[in-house]
């Protein structure tokens, strides 16, 4: 192989690589604009199941870090609130949903963490399309469903949503 041959074949390699190069990056765009396109559908999507299995939430909230005299029990978080939201659009009951965890995530079957003496800061009613109300109360660690006694943990983050009113 000559010099002429060489230089041929390595501008032919290069020129290949940067076509690859090309075609990956193209292949890459249009599978970004697919994720985002679905992401936005799935949030349509979540928005319209939330708006046909609930007509609202109320979130009532105390500041994790306020101490009290005795243990706030579900029932007295609403007199003591220092927030009280009313969630009524589609696309924020969603993101609700989405912080609470009940589709990802489903709470597990237990009286264990269900103490009605525990120290309560958070209560949400979500309100059926039905009318009827299903309560949730979160103390300092666990989120419990109030109807059967069934929780998950929370963590920092989840408490800071709260705290932050960004649900």
């Amino acid at each position: 192989m000559n010099i002429v041959e060489t230089s041929v074949a390595i501008f032919a390699g290069k020129k290949l690589k940067l076509v690859l190069g090309a075609l990956v990056l193209a292949v890459l765009a249009i599978t970004i604009g697919f994720a985002v396109t679905m992401s936005r559908f799935a949030d349509e999507q979540a928005a319209e199941v939330a708006t046909r299995s609930y007509q609202r939430a109320d979130i009532y909230y105390v500041p994790w870090n306020i101490v009290t005299a005795a243990g706030l029990g579900p029932s007295a978080v609403p007199e003591a609130a220092r927030a009280k939201y009313v969630v009524r659009d589609g696309k924020a009951l969603a993101r609700l949903l989405k912080v609470l965890q009940l589709q990802y995530a489903p709470l597990q079957p237990t009286l264990e963490h269900a103490n009605p003496l525990g120290d309560y800061r958070l209560v949400v009613d979500l309100v059926g399309v039905d009318g009827n109300v299903t309560t949730f109360a979160a103390n300092g660690g666990q989120l419990i469903r109030m109807t059967d006694g069934a929780s998950r943990p929370i963590d920092e983050r989840f408490r800071r949503r709260f705290a932050a009113g960004d649900f």
